[in-house]
């Protein structure tokens, strides 16, 4: 899978390797955050994320979701309500771009969760704990921003 070896860190796929007139879901699976795309097709997401827009997605490594307990995925997978309300915890109204996130406290996904954003001494920008690892990858209806870890609670 393209980029799936990179999962983990920030890794050389950028805007410009990928098809920009491909949907959000899309554009993650391409980049290598297949079970995030994965479960985004699952929750039934896939079609909100493709119509209308822009969104902002905050998508977790492969590696950030094999991390969970076991039987973790399949009953998110087998509860569709709970899984969109968890995945929409990672979509924002409105396309920003790392450089726009750096002006950012808080903002509000999809799900009504409440993101804190920050921008460490070194630059690294934040999304509650998670870093961002693999900003700006540009999608026909938004953009997406790799992250290195789960930053919203299963139970939502």
């Amino acid at each position: 899978m393209p980029g799936e070896e990179n999962s983990d860190q920030g890794n050389e796929t950028s805007s410009e390797n990928l098809d920009n007139n491909l949907t959000i879901v899309q554009t993650a699976e391409g980049a290598g955050y297949t079970t995030f795309a994965s479960l985004a097709r699952d929750a039934g997401l896939e079609d909100i994320l493709s119509k209308g827009g822009p969104y902002t997605v905050f998508a977790p490594t492969d590696i950030a979701f094999e991390s969970l307990p076991e039987g973790t995925l399949d009953d998110l997978r087998n509860d569709k309500e709970r899984l969109n309300r968890v995945l929409t915890c990672y979509v924002i109204n409105g396309e920003y771009m790392a450089s726009d996130l750096k002006n950012v406290d808080t903002m509000d996904s999809l799900e009504t969760e409440k993101l804190s954003v920050n921008t460490t001494t070194e630059g690294q920008i934040t999304v509650g704990d998670a870093i961002i690892i693999e900003p700006d990858i540009v999608a026909g209806n938004g953009v997406v921003h790799g992250i290195d870890k789960l930053v919203i609670p299963l139970e939502v």
